[in-house]
């Protein structure tokens, strides 16, 4: 069986690198390895959810499960995560999920919020911290996958943008280095995966959201990844603190044209200039850079991962701000779905939910 697959970012390389050796595989990218969606984030696996579900959780224990092997190879820093809680409903709710999360088998406590200072937040009315979460080197990531393909007989091509696919039996795809055949195609091209859609006749419910964030030379302090209820959230890194915005509400998304350079707004800078207040390491920091990342959400949260209603077409988009978190999981489902073997921990994934 032949597979192609378009996108090259951590999603479609893992998924190059779970198919290649059981599977013909052709990875297409447009750009280059990771330098999309994967390079703008902050790579961090995340396992507590302020709402616990157990399939949710079934998914991202299976992620993982999946990363483990692979981490003698790769650089994982463990900082933990605090989710804090700045309204007393939510801090009611966070308080809730710590028992919950446990039960799931997720080491978490809730802290309250006269422990708060102890992890450098000065406001906040309790906060959910889970201390195994951390993150990888994205660039890394995607590199470590995109080889571990290549060994295993993967061909991987950039530079090669996908400009037409023939649905059928044998999916033939155009592109702008010339033309192949493949028995299956799947789309994989994060925040292009609507043109990619559209090639086929296909428009599914995927926006974008705008991830502004600003760089800061200061103390890595609060040293967990920080998460505030308003969206905002810190992440250490090397010189000092990462301030971005979470954002995945998809009624409040659009649709966005990814080769656009997004600049950070005036408003942005305004509300990390507020969150000083709760988080004094910034106050009067240093910045030393700032971009947009863009995800791709839909309007349950969830992905939208397998084989859709044109024959030949599969998909592994959508992916809400988790791409990190659940490629290993994704790409560990739909290889199987592709070679035959239907799993049923990818059904509430379907692309088939939103008709």
């Amino acid at each position: 069986m032949h597979v192609a697959i378009v996108g090259g970012g951590v999603v479609g390389t893992a998924l190059a690198a779970e198919l290649a050796g059981r599977a013909e595989v052709t990875l297409l990218e447009r750009g280059s390895l990771g330098g999309g969606t994967t390079a703008a984030s902050m790579a961090m696996v995340h396992r507590q959810q302020p709402a616990p579900s157990g399939y949710d959780q079934h998914l991202r224990d299976l992620a993982w499960e999946r990363y483990e092997p692979h981490l003698p190879d790769l650089t994982h820093t463990k900082v933990g995560s605090l989710y804090v809680a700045e309204s007393e409903a939510f801090a009611e709710q966070l308080g809730e999920a710590a028992p919950a999360l446990c039960e799931l088998g997720v080491e978490t406590e809730y802290v309250g919020p006269g422990e708060l200072s102890e992890f450098g937040v000065e406001e906040g009315l309790g906060a959910l911290y889970t201390p195994d979460e951390g993150y990888f080197e994205p660039d890394e990531l995607v590199e470590h996958f995109s080889t571990r393909a290549r060994e295993r007989g993967a061909r991987i091509e950039t530079g090669v943008e996908v400009v037409g696919i023939d649905p059928g039996e044998r999916v033939g795809i155009d592109t702008t280095e010339g033309k192949l055949a493949a028995d299956a195609v799947v789309n994989a091209a994060g925040p292009w995966a609507p043109e990619i859609d559209r090639l086929v006749g296909l428009e599914f419910p995927l926006r974008h959201t705008r991830g502004p964030i600003l760089s800061f030379s200061c103390p890595r302090n609060p040293e967990p990844f920080t998460l505030f209820e308003r969206g905002l959230y810190c992440r250490s890194h090397p010189e000092g603190l990462h301030v971005g915005r979470f954002a995945t509400d998809f009624e409040a998304g659009e649709r966005l044209d990814p080769d656009e350079a997004l600049p950070v707004p005036d408003s942005f800078r305004e509300e990390v200039g507020e969150l000083a207040g709760t988080v004094p390491a910034i106050a009067g920091a240093k910045g030393i850079d700032e971009w947009v990342g863009i995800r791709t959400v839909t309007p349950d949260g969830r992905p939208l991962v397998g084989a859709t209603g044109v024959e030949g077409y599969h998909v592994a988009t959508g992916m809400s701000g988790l791409g990190v978190t659940l490629a290993p999981a994704v790409s560990d489902l739909l290889a199987d779905r592709l070679l035959g073997n239907d799993r049923e921990l990818l059904e509430p994934l379907s692309p088939a939910r939103f008709g």
